[in-house]
């Protein structure tokens, strides 16, 4: 799984977005958000990421299982990952 080519990310102060240049999506993404990306594009695994996160905030890994899932579902169904 990784970002596709055409797809950008854009941080701001107050808020961080990925942009697919190609079809002109935008999705704004919160912390939690950044924080899988920066992991998919270091390859790492869904389990790796979920590991990471639970690591960083001790809360229960199958919440953050889910939470991960549905995100990178939404990820996909954008066409922002391949």
């Amino acid at each position: 799984m990784k970002l596709r080519e055409n797809v950008k990310r854009v941080k701001r102060p107050d808020k961080s977005f990925i942009f697919s240049v190609k079809e002109g999506d935008l999705f704004e993404i919160n912390q939690v958000g950044e924080f899988i990306i920066d992991k998919i594009e270091e390859n790492k695994s869904k389990e790796e990421i979920v590991e990471s996160l639970y690591k960083e905030t001790g809360e229960d890994k199958k919440v953050i299982s889910k939470d991960v899932e549905d995100f990178i579902t939404q990820l996909k169904e954008k066409g922002f990952l391949i």
